[in-house]
């Protein structure tokens, strides 16, 4: 039995000497540099870019060029280049609170804690909505069954959850019916596509992400779409702290400092020509994980419907052996049972932990976390909840090598032991990355 909320060096020696992972690497061996999770990644172009918006005395042009070229490829008339995505969704709720859509908002349940944080810092209340098993993402019958209860709410915030298009077309309907918005999150599915449109063009005003960790990063950095262009203005002039257009410093009203840097904007360029690149070579790792997955009954990959492309951002799978794994989560810690045959999400976690492969549970569910348990949920089946304890993402950062993902492939057939599993599909599976 194991119990803890972190991995020691000295329990990660213990699980990399286990029997079961003999032969993967010389003994306490591990790979020869920490594999993320997915970490940014650097094409030498990023300095002559910093460069010339340097050049410049950063006066606000790169970020002008930035907001341009996102516009074109989004197809929208306008894009708002802010400091976050969390900035993004904040000004996006002012708008909607402006135009008299309340302050009231379905939100995913299911999604970073940055959406419910921009909620109440804009003065609103969430009301979290269940999501599909399909794709992890909002779901209409509950969505539909939220206005039965709420019928007075007239703004919803879906996300794409991981990078995988949801029912975004099906929301929009419900939205249309309504009366109410629909701010469409992408910050994670930035370059998928839904029935050919870019996810953040569907909504009415779309949100993109440049933090860290994104398909494409500035370290930091968000973006507003919209195709209104007094929208635009407004949402400029309060993120750069209402200025008025006098010598001096003069605010007609309070704004907030949410601006981007012509630096940050300068990053970002540099990597937007490789967005694509980047999509392929996730595709590529997730491709190599659902050969070698798909037949052997233990993971299941995250699936898709026919006409979505996603970006592959993350690359969550849910644990599905046929014998019940044995783990229990508390607000403090987790504890799992080593039994033949199966594997829980946090000890494949601590497994590629211990040998020095990142890898993460998925959310927990906005109306689990302790800071919104006072939040409505509108409930389907369950399905955010079941998520959280049954599903984890796998490495999938773009350097990754082949031999490197075909050695954390071993280590987490490994974590299955055996006994009680089909013999044939166990053989296949190992044989696929022989």
């Amino acid at each position: 039995m194991n119990t803890r909320t972190e991995i020691t060096e000295a329990k990660a020696k213990a699980i990399r000497e286990e029997p079961r992972f003999s032969g993967i690497f010389p003994k306490g061996g591990k790979f020869e540099r920490r594999i993320p999770l997915s970490a940014p990644v650097l094409h030498g172009e990023e300095t002559d870019y910093i460069e010339k918006a340097l050049a410049t005395g950063a006066d606000g042009s790169t970020v002008l060029e930035l907001e341009k070229e996102i516009a074109e490829y989004m197809n929208k008339d306008y894009a708002a280049a802010l400091s976050s995505g969390s900035a993004a969704i904040f000004m996006a709720l002012k708008l909607a609170e402006e135009r008299g859509y309340g302050n009231q908002v379905f939100c995913s349940d299911f999604a970073p804690v940055s959406l419910a944080d921009a909620i109440l810092l804009a003065g609103c209340e969430p009301i979290f909505i269940d999501v599909s098993y399909d794709d992890w993402c909002m779901e209409p019958k509950a969505l539909e069954q939220a206005f039965k209860c709420y019928p007075d709410v007239r703004i919803v915030l879906m996300n794409h959850a991981y990078g995988y298009p949801g029912q975004v077309v099906e929301i929009k309907r419900i939205c249309e019916a309504h009366g109410a918005i629909l701010i469409e999150d992408a910050s994670e599915s930035f370059g998928a596509r839904c029935f050919s449109s870019l996810t953040g063009t569907i909504g009415d005003i779309g949100i993109l992400d440049f933090g860290t960790d994104r398909i494409i990063t500035g370290l930091s950095g968000g973006i507003l779409l919209t195709n209104d262009a007094d929208d635009y203005k407004r949402v400029k002039h309060l993120a750069y702290g209402a200025l008025t257009s006098v010598p001096w410093q003069q605010h007609d009203e309070a704004g907030y400092d949410f601006g981007i840097t012509d630096l940050t904007a300068a990053m970002i360029r540099a990597q937007f020509g490789h967005l694509e690149d980047h999509i392929e070579k996730k595709r590529e790792i997730y491709e190599r994980y659902r050969e070698t997955f798909e037949d052997s009954g233990l993971l299941e990959m995250h699936y898709f419907d026919d006409g979505k492309e996603p970006n592959y951002w993350m690359l969550p799978v849910t644990c599905e052996s046929g014998i019940q794994f044995s783990e229990k989560r508390s607000e403090t810690g987790y504890t799992y049972t080593d039994q033949h045959g199966t594997a829980s999400p946090m000890e494949i976690c601590d497994a590629l932990n211990a040998f020095g492969a990142e890898a993460r549970p998925v959310y927990k569910p906005l109306s689990m976390q302790p800071a919104f348990q006072q939040y409505d949920l509108i409930t389907a089946d369950g399905i955010s909840h079941e998520l959280f304890q049954t599903a984890l993402c796998l490495p999938c950062d773009v350097n990754m090598t082949e031999k490197e993902q075909d050695t954390i492939i071993e280590i987490i057939l490994s974590c299955f032991d055996e006994k009680n599993l089909d013999r044939e599909a166990w053989e296949e599976a190992l044989g696929r990355i022989s």
